[in-house]
């Protein structure tokens, strides 16, 4: 029982429907860069590591969805680098060609992995303009047709 409530606390702050944690992070040049300074109608925020197995394999894949079609839906990526390597990370991104937002957290300041229960790469969470979390946790193969279905829902909205 002690295990089903410590995990219900580590949840709660980012369940569904929930505004979004601020983090405050660091761009690739330790130049401040918060969360809530991205004006966009939806962000995608991707926790990931550069050097994760699995995060070669998609983190390559989001690229190519936000260039085929979340960028000109007004879908903004930040993806925020888990790991210290700054040479590693900024290598990857720069190979890769990926013009998101990219951050990172490098003085350990914005507490993110307690904030969005990052425990495992890669991790997305899709916020609104709110930047209520409306999607956490999805795959890439989700990801577009969520967005399509978040953006028709709101096209209805009065």
């Amino acid at each position: 029982m002690t295990k089903i409530i410590d995990r219900a606390k580590k949840i709660a702050p980012n369940m569904l429907g929930n505004r979004a944690p601020t983090l405050r992070l660091r761009d690739m040049y330790l130049n401040p860069l918060s969360s809530d300074e991205v004006k966009s109608p939806y962000l995608v925020m991707v926790f990931w590591d550069p050097t994760c197995g699995h995060c070669k394999k998609e983190i390559p894949r989001l690229d190519s969805l936000y260039k085929k079609s979340l960028k000109a839906k007004g879908v903004e990526v930040l993806a925020i680098n888990l790991e210290g390597d700054q040479k590693l990370w900024m290598d990857y991104v720069a190979e890769h060609d990926l013009l998101w937002l990219n951050a990172w957290d490098p003085y350990n300041e914005s507490d993110f992995r307690k904030k969005y229960d990052i425990y495992s790469t890669p991790v997305i969470y899709l916020l609104d303009k709110e930047r209520k979390i409306i999607a956490k946790r999805i795959a890439v193969d989700q990801l577009g047709d969520v967005v399509d279905k978040i953006i028709e829902r709101d096209n209805k909205k009065p």
